[in-house]
């Protein structure tokens, strides 16, 4: 999932926390002017996934596994019942 989010990353944080209730795994790609989510029931290698995208000049610092859920603490998973995006984009 490709999200763009303000500096208090509240949107990106509800996603995160959305998709760890869905996925066994999160991994979240901070790219120029945007982040890349991927969910997998499987492990990730982020890190080759960054090495792989650094070869086309572009470095990744991936978040993922412990890291994600960290970060995601707190925020509430977005529903149908509940998405208030416009708000969390504020």
């Amino acid at each position: 999932m490709n999200l763009i989010d303000g500096p208090r990353q509240r949107f990106l944080k509800a996603q995160a926390a959305t998709m760890l209730d869905v996925f066994a795994s999160v991994t979240i790609f901070p790219v120029p002017n945007n982040y890349v989510l991927v969910g997998a029931n499987t492990p990730l290698d982020a890190r080759r996934v960054a090495r792989l995208v650094a070869r086309k000049g572009i470095d990744l610092a991936p978040l993922s596994g412990v890291g994600v859920e960290l970060f995601a603490r707190g925020a509430r998973p977005l529903r149908d019942d509940f998405a208030p995006v416009d708000q969390l984009l504020r």
